[in-house]
Formats: structure tokens, C-alpha cells, sequence
């Protein structure tokens, strides 16, 4: 268990650190003590930094990297390698679960993008399809007030012919009833 030899390194290297420290203190310490307690020391604390580095600080820099690339908007190059430790594994796991759930977020969003395109376009063809049936109910109400107008103009007309016809026939009467009386005096003459 990684824990486990984090928790032993850092063990020796405190031991070593205050056997020194001890060493020091009651003057026991000679320059080769001194040399060789350094050296305990300092070997494993390298080795607790080459552990830290491969198991801490690379899936580290990895998930910045992804990350990175997620922002950005490229959801393909965001694959994590190994790591070897179980919390890290885990923050990997969630990482790529948020991966592959914008992945079909963004298919999705493909999907309804083209059923938008489509309706849009059906839209479109209606409104065009609109406007020509616009165009023509224009013109059919213009030719049909061309036609009230013309309609309205004859029957003018033949209101005038009409009024003309019974002037004339007023007057027709008017000589009738004139003839009549003349041909009645010449009558009794």
C-alpha cells in the first residue's frame, strides 16, 4: 500500500533526522556518525521523492494537461494513463466519468444542432412559401378593386342611361299626352 511506504519512509528519515540531532547534542557524534546518519537520511528522503514525483506529482501534471484540454474543447486527447495510488485513481475515474458525460453532452447537442438546422430550413421554405401566397392575394385584391372600379364606372353609366331613358320617356309621354289633346281638338273641329 502506497500510504503504508510513505508512512515508513518518513519514519527513517525522522528517526535518522533526531538520532543526528542527538548525536549532536551530547557530543557523541563523530564526523563519520555524523557522514553515515546524513547518508541514512538522505537516501531514503530521495526515495521519497522519486515515489512522491511517479505517484503524486506526474498524474498531477496529467490532470492538468487534461483538464487543459478539456477547456479548450478537445474532449479525444483526455485519456489518463495508470496511477498507481487509490486516491489519485479515484480523481482519474471522476476525471474520465466527466470526460465521456460531456463527450454525449456535446453529441447531443450535434444531434438537436442539425434537427434545428432542419427546422430552420422548413421555416424558411414556409416563409417563402408565404410570401408567394402574400404576392398573390395582393394582386388578386388590386385586380379585383380594378374591377370594382371598372364595375362601379359602368354602372354610373348605365345609371345615367337609365335617367336619360326615363327623361325620355317624360318627355315621350309628354308628347303623347300633347298629341292626344291635339288630335282630340282636331277631333271636335
Amino acid at each position: 500500500n502506497m500510504k503504508n511506504r510513505f508512512r515508513i519512509l518518513f519514519g527513517i528519515i525522522i528517526t535518522c533526522s533526531l538520532a543526528n540531532i542527538l548525536l549532536h547534542v551530547t557530543g557523541a557524534s563523530t564526523p563519520l556518525t555524523s557522514i553515515v546518519l546524513s547518508a541514512i537520511c538522505i537516501f531514503p528522503a530521495l526515495f521519497f521523492f522519486v515515489l512522491a514525483r511517479s505517484t503524486l506529482f506526474e498524474p498531477l501534471k496529467q490532470f492538468s494537461d487534461v483538464m487543459s484540454n478539456i477547456s479548450e474543447g478537445n474532449l479525444t486527447a483526455c485519456n489518463l494513463g495508470p496511477v498507481y495510488c487509490p486516491d489519485m485513481n479515484n480523481l482519474s475515474k471522476g476525471l474520465g466519468d466527466v470526460n465521456v458525460n460531456l463527450q454525449r453532452i456535446v453529441k447531443k447537442i450535434d444531434g438537436h444542432s442539425v434537427v434545428i438546422d432542419q427546422s430552420i430550413d422548413r421555416l424558411t421554405d414556409h416563409a417563402k412559401e408565404n410570401e408567394i401566397i402574400a404576392n398573390e392575394i395582393v394582386y388578386s385584391i388590386e385586380r379585383l378593386s380594378k374591377d370594382v372600379e371598372i364595375q362601379k364606372e359602368q354602372t354610373e353609366r348605365g345609371r345615367a342611361i337609365i335617367d336619360q331613358i326615363a327623361k325620355n320617356g317624360k318627355h315621350i309621354e309628354e308628347v303623347m299626352e300633347k298629341v292626344s289633346v291635339d288630335s282630340q281638338e282636331t277631333k271636335q273641329e
